[in-house]
């Protein structure tokens, strides 16, 4: 009985204890209980621009000084250092107790093993060839799978961490599913720091992003891509925001660069650090200086401020496989520190910053003045930019849609208001007051915010429901096949040209869209540009003008040539003819094939594909004719049997890739269409390559001339000048995105003004 209430006792105890704390026990249990830095370092190969160095002793001085701190680091492998034994021996030998994890960025070693083009055109650092989104969604996957095969060789495993400058959301979700990663790194916020820009995303914070867009933080848990996003060199609140290089310098990577000492450091990371699960990562590239990694140089400071904090019981130094086995399992999107109001390390200037899962806004105060500098709405979860085609500008840029950027808007700055007295915050339940002299200027918090006299305001929509154009048709079909059923005699029956009136439709399924159509993707066959000629003469913005010509108005006419030639039978002779003619048209407008290569590779196969069909094809019309002795059927099954081989052989040649119109190329048209303007369209000298999906405008820039119904003149680099001539009264569009460009000193000298910028495509004015 004694035993018995004894261990009655202790399980109350047990559970009372449990009730009383709001700590989950993790692997790592200091992550639970103390805000965390993760020191991830990468590690690249030989091949990514050293190829005259020797890595080794570099790594062996970034180790030495990592052990002397007493440091567990996450070090990301890239796949050149993979294959480096020396590299690779001495990280199993001596690294014991780390992480170790994959550096996703690509070398030419990498994309031949996986039977990839290179698609890099310049230096190796270079973004049109260095990262997973340089390639197609297929070729990502093989490279990837690549990669991880290599580091299961070399380490027996497979990694739950990754990183890069940026990881896409294709290659996370594939990485999830696959190979069940936890952790991906990528740059924090900077815009144009080493021709990288990085824009709009939360401010420097761990997050769970959308599966969609890597760059947006997901709406739920459900529709997140379940790894964590840790952000490499968080930047200052104040003067990391700005579109100099300089402002993306202002971090926790290279604040030396200022000549600030740690106290710097320590700066950054009372703003960042203040609860459990708010986390900063540091680390360096070990293809730096040897300097860098002893005594005194950066690398060792950074530990030994990391080392410091640690020791005053501030912080937690965690790997990052145990810092995102803490947030998955609080079940966030969000660390708690979400939010931060922070005067200038130097100055008395101010900024506030609120990141929440539907917006981001920040706030400054410069002197007296006190102005909103930025706003992005998160409502909507566009896809990236990458998500199907290819980068293939040299250049990164990563950018999430704006209302208010002042850094690429200096005019888009808000003022709220004027104050002496320094900006303060108040917390009221769920919500963030913002106060200027004691007066409430916004409020904060999750789901909305409103500032406080002004007309600036957010509010988290409700869902849009979207409908499908393809289901829409198709049930407009039906309706119609109905209606006709039932004004039918008994005796007649569906026949064959009812149902021939679906055919089409379902050929062209991979080509419909959504409506409404927000932030839509549109797709084209080659074929289809057949009809661009119409465009305009079709009165409707450039969106509408490519659904109703390409996807509504071709069945729209199937409709009213099966009731004038099917249902009334206006013309008897011709009637199916024409009208199998019409369904015969349609049907091949759409027909596609996927993509494969049409080269030196499959010449052979193709030829022989197409001998076997004719031979069969020729079999089964001889084999008709036997049975039917319809001489007449086999004159036109053999006059028909060439017509079907050029057919198929056009298919072949023309629809192997599809063609698109992305989101923010549709942005920078309906500008144009907009402005009534002529445009200069700054074609790209070096012409990149696409495969299963381009760009419509790469080859046919007319489409976008047609669907704005302006003329455009395309204009490529001379020997690396750019010679504009009359372009006045004139647009100057920049297609970034396929590699074009245009310095600030040419933006100067021809007197431009940028009226629109997506990132990826740049117009001027």
């Amino acid at each position: 009985m004694r035993r018995l209430l004894n261990l009655l006792i202790f399980l109350l105890s047990v559970s009372f204890s449990l009730l009383t704390t709001n700590q989950t026990v993790f692997a790592d249990s200091s992550v639970s209980v103390l805000p965390a830095i993760t020191v991830i370092n990468m590690i690249r190969g030989n091949a990514l621009g050293r190829e005259r160095v020797d890595l080794l002793p570099r790594l062996q001085a970034q180790w030495q000084d990592t052990k002397e701190h007493n440091i567990q680091a996450t070090w990301l492998w890239q796949y050149d250092a993979l294959t480096n034994q020396r590299l690779t021996d001495f990280a199993k030998t001596n690294l014991k107790n780390q992480e170790f994890g994959l550096f996703l960025e690509v070398d030419r070693n990498l994309t031949q093993k996986a039977g990839v083009l290179y698609r890099g055109r310049g230096p190796w650092y270079f973004s049109d060839g260095l990262f997973t989104f340089s390639y197609d969604p297929l070729e990502r996957k093989r490279l990837i799978d690549t990669i991880f095969a290599q580091f299961k060789t070399t380490f027996g495993y497979y990694p739950t961490t990754v990183g890069a400058w940026w990881v896409d959301a294709n290659a996370l979700s594939y990485m999830q599913q696959k190979y069940g990663i936890t952790a991906s790194l990528r740059a924090a916020d900077q815009y144009n720091l080493d021709v990288y820009s990085i824009w709009g995303t939360l401010w420097s914070i761990p997050y769970l992003a959308s599966i969609d867009n890597a760059g947006i933080p997901a709406a739920n848990l459900t529709t997140s891509s379940k790894v964590v996003i840790m952000q490499w060199a968080p930047r200052d609140p104040l003067r990391g925001y700005g579109s100099l290089p300089a402002n993306g310098t202002y971090s926790l990577e290279d604040y030396e660069l200022k000549k600030y000492d740690n106290s710097y450091f320590n700066y950054l990371t009372d703003i960042y650090l203040k609860k459990p699960l708010d986390q900063v990562v540091i680390g360096l590239e070990n293809d730096r200086d040897e300097t860098t990694f002893t005594q005194g140089g950066h690398y060792n400071n950074l530990l030994e401020a990391a080392t410091a904090l640690r020791e005053s019981g501030k912080v937690s130094i965690s790997l990052a496989k145990d810092y995102a086995q803490a947030f998955l399992a609080s079940k966030k999107l969000l660390p708690p520190t979400n939010y931060f109001l922070t005067t200038d390390y130097k100055e008395e200037d101010q900024a506030f910053w609120y990141n929440s899962p539907n917006y981001r806004i920040g706030i400054q105060k410069i002197g007296e003045t006190i102005s909103v500098v930025d706003y992005r709405d998160y409502t909507n979860k566009a896809k990236e930019d990458f998500s199907l085609l290819p980068n293939s500008s040299g250049t990164l840029r990563i950018y999430t849609p704006a209302i208010i950027d002042s850094s690429a808007f200096p005019l888009q700055k808000r003022m709220l208001a004027t104050s002496k007295e320094p900006l303060q915050i108040k917390l009221e339940k769920e919500n963030v007051l913002l106060l200027s002299d004691g007066i409430i200027i916004g409020t904060f918090n999750q789901s909305s915010f409103k500032l406080t006299n002004f007309s600036l305001a957010f509010s988290q929509p409700h869902p849009m429901r979207s409908y499908s154009l393809f289901l829409m048709i198709a049930g407009i079909m039906f309706i119609y096949l109905l209606l006709v059923s039932l004004r039918r005699r008994p005796n007649e029956r569906f026949t064959l040209e009812n149902l021939a009136l679906f055919m089409p439709l379902l050929i062209a399924y991979p080509f419909f869209n959504s409506w409404p159509l927000n932030d839509a993707t549109y797709f084209l066959d080659k074929k289809e540009l057949i009809f661009s000629i119409f465009f305009p003469l079709i009165p409707l913005p450039p969106e509408l003008k490519l659904v109703f010509l390409l996807q509504i108005l071709p069945f729209g006419i199937l409709m009213a040539a099966h009731a004038i030639f099917i249902v009334r039978r206006k013309v008897t002779e011709f009637a199916r003819p024409i009208y199998y003619a019409l369904t015969g048209l349609v049907t091949i407008l759409y027909l596609h094939v996927p993509y494969f290569p049409l080269d030196r590779s499959t010449y052979k196969e193709v030829a022989l594909g197409l001998e076997i069909l004719s031979v069969l094809l020729i079999a089964l019309a001889i084999l008709i004719y036997i049975r039917t002795k319809a001489k007449k059927l086999i004159i036109l099954s053999l006059a028909g049997i060439p017509i079907l081989l050029f057919i198929i052989g056009g298919v072949l040649f023309l629809s192997r890739s599809r063609l698109i119109i992305t989101p923010f190329e549709m942005d920078g048209l309906k500008v144009i269409s907009d402005r009534h303007k002529d445009v200069i369209y700054l074609y790209p000298t070096d012409k990149p390559i696409y495969k299963a999906i381009k760009p419509v405008m790469l080859d046919n820039y007319h489409v976008g001339e047609r669907l704005t119904g302006t003329d455009w003149q395309a204009l490529v680099r001379v020997k690396d000048r750019l010679v504009l001539g009359d372009y006045k009264n004139k647009l100057v569009m920049v297609p970034r995105y396929l590699g074009s460009d245009i310095s600030p000193e040419e933006i100067k000298q021809f007197g431009l003004t940028k009226i629109f910028d997506n990132s990826q495509i740049a117009i001027f004015e």
